[in-house]
């Protein structure tokens, strides 16, 4: 159901105004005429013969001090009328911003859209700039003999900002559970990666490169769990309350960025810089692969993923269609490219 919040603030016209005053001025006097007049009375029509009266409406009608009077009070109206215009105007315009807000905001529309933690965030502070706004509204002035009432408006005004923040608070919340869920995962791949110790020369080359794609995602899944953490004391702090569920994935997600900070990256770089730096390798052209999965590694050819066993120190045996070959490390990679 789409939420849409329209206000209007009432025009009054002097037409209008004037139309009402009338009918205020007809009311009295209609009240006043019907008081029995002093005419009708028996102990008068014994003492004095009058027989023709006019009502009351009719005598003021007729006097010009009473519609000059009335003209005077008309008057006096309508230049107060004017300036609790001018007041009602000066104070309660600065809350316009919050009007349109309510009139472009479009609940379902909202809903739909493809949002980041940052950008609700942003809306988020805005909506509560509007509740530090709205606690300086008064919603009673007085100019003159007019009295400006603004309930009406005070009312429209806490809806649109309490039912904005709620819907907004509740998507950061959904947004941020997600994100949280996605980036564990991805930090848990990242760390059971590092744990296959490579056996041959081609798997050390992907080694390196898996310790790199970690050092990489660690960067990525802290500057998100910061950005998470800022969002969720954020969402406290407008006093929406986090379930169990999400305290306890974020302590998840925390525990394991620290541990392939702490541990598992630090023993990964150990193990490479533990190899020798001399290795004899026996390279066949129809060797298999060595069996090993690398998650974070996949997408490469086939050609690229096999390469025969390669034992450090040890002298390998190669029938007539193998070559041995004894370098450095570092010209290991380039020559098992060329075979």
């Amino acid at each position: 159901m789409t939420t849409r919040y329209v206000h209007t603030i009432p025009c009054i016209h002097r037409e209008d105004f004037e139309c009402e005053i009338d009918k205020l001025w007809r009311a009295s006097t209609q009240v006043v005429s019907t008081i029995t007049p002093l005419a009708c009375s028996s102990q008068f029509k014994s003492s004095v013969d009058f027989t023709n009266y006019q009502s009351v409406e009719a005598i003021l009608l007729a006097s010009r001090r009473y519609i000059e009077s009335t003209d005077q009070v008309r008057a006096s109206i309508f230049e107060q009328l004017q300036g609790a215009e001018a007041v009602a105007n000066e104070q309660y315009m600065r809350y316009h911003n919050i009007y349109l807000f309510g009139q472009m905001w479009d609940e379902d529309a909202i809903s739909k859209e493809a949002h980041t933690v940052e950008g609700l965030s942003k809306l988020i502070e805005r909506i509560s700039d509007f509740k530090a706004e709205l606690t300086g509204f008064r919603s009673y002035r007085t100019c003159g003999a007019m009295a400006v009432s603004a309930v009406g408006l005070k009312s429209t005004l806490d809806g649109i900002q309490e039912r904005s923040l709620e819907v907004t608070m509740q998507l950061l919340n959904s947004l941020a559970r997600k994100k949280c869920a996605a980036t564990s995962q991805k930090v848990g791949s990242a760390t059971k990666a590092l744990d296959e110790r490579p056996t041959t020369a081609r798997s050390v080359k992907t080694y390196k490169v898996l310790c790199e794609a970690a050092e990489a995602q660690l960067s990525q899944s802290e500057a998100m769990r910061s950005e998470l953490e800022t969002a969720w004391r954020l969402l406290m702090k407008q006093g929406f309350r986090l379930s169990v569920e999400d305290q306890l994935a974020h302590d998840e997600l925390h525990g394991k960025c620290r541990d392939l900070r702490e541990v598992k990256l630090p023993k990964a770089q150990a193990y490479l810089e533990s190899l020798p730096a001399d290795i004899v390798v026996s390279i066949s052209n129809d060797a298999a692969s060595d069996g090993h999965s690398w998650p974070l590694a996949e997408g490469l050819s086939g050609s690229e993923r096999s390469s025969s066993r390669s034992l450090p120190h040890e002298e390998a045996h190669s029938p007539s269609r193998e070559r041995n070959i004894s370098v450095g490390s570092a010209d290991l990679l380039n020559q098992d490219e060329d075979a």
